[in-house]
């Protein structure tokens, strides 16, 4: 048996280790991944925000928890950043060397990209104006394919994040501080990068997992101590064993005002 089980994966195996443990009454702590948002607004230093986004697809082809899923860009700026990724993804065409982990999975993230082009052999694939519903939109890409959506309007940001599972990642790239307040507060995850991507992670000051269907617990430096540790409270009287006499019945009038008074001159 065990006494606490960590789980990192997708959220459909999170579900089964879940049900498992639960049978068992056995704690877990789960690290699901799932579709992490990257919203650009038209205040976004966009080369900045480019060169961070493409490096967070680049790393390991995309193929990490916290990677970038989608990117919610406002329309003022969509095409400029596109134009930006794409001359990215040329410049570095030649750099990656990491592989797609099987062909099953290859398969895979060339049937959500809806494109021709061998998957195996692109730096990054856009997917231009994703629709909601598509099976892109759907599920954890885990790879080098990048939807990249428009919005005009704040409240379609959070319709799109509210169509997925609560998110293990939120990254923001902004210079209003009040856009940045606001979607903080209504927009749900497990960490955040503000004009960032991926590098919380490894502060390992953070603590570090998801909400919701991303996962559950945390971990990292000492938020992983107390994950994995029971925390046990434990008292011993020695010096005060009569105040039984106050905490014990019967309750009378004396020992109200006594209990009255020493809670004051406690406080």
């Amino acid at each position: 048996s065990f006494d606490h089980f960590f789980c990192t994966g997708s959220p459909a195996v999170g579900r089964i280790i879940a049900k498992s443990c639960a049978e068992r009454l056995i704690p877990v702590t789960l690290e699901l991944g799932g579709k992490s948002p990257t919203v650009v607004d038209q205040t976004a230093d966009l080369q900045d925000a480019s060169e961070k986004i493409f490096w967070g697809k680049f790393l390991n082809r995309g193929q990490t928890c916290i990677a970038p899923d989608y990117v919610l860009v406002h329309s003022l700026v969509r095409k400029d950043l596109e134009e930006r990724l794409k001359a990215l993804a040329q410049k570095h065409s030649q750099d990656q060397k990491a592989s797609i982990i099987n062909d099953r999975h290859q398969v895979r993230l060339k049937n959500l990209s809806n494109s021709q082009t061998d998957v195996q052999r692109q730096v990054l694939t856009i997917v231009p104006d994703a629709d909601i519903g598509s099976a892109v939109m759907k599920e954890e890409i885990f790879g080098p394919v990048l939807p990249l959506i428009s919005y005009t309007e704040e409240a379609e940001i959070e319709s799109w994040v509210a169509a997925n599972s609560s998110p293990l990642s939120l990254y923001i790239f902004s210079k209003r501080p009040d856009f940045i307040k606001r979607l903080l507060a209504r927009v749900p995850s497990g960490g955040v990068g503000i004009n960032t991507v991926l590098v919380h992670f490894a502060n390992h000051h953070l603590p570090f997992g998801g909400v919701g269907s991303s996962g559950s617990g945390k971990y990292h430096g000492h938020h992983g101590f107390l994950e994995f540790s029971h925390q046990r409270g434990v008292i011993k009287q020695k010096y005060f064993a009569r105040l039984r006499f106050f905490l014990q019945p019967p309750y009378t009038p004396i020992k109200s005002k006594l209990i009255e008074f020493f809670k004051k001159w406690a406080l």
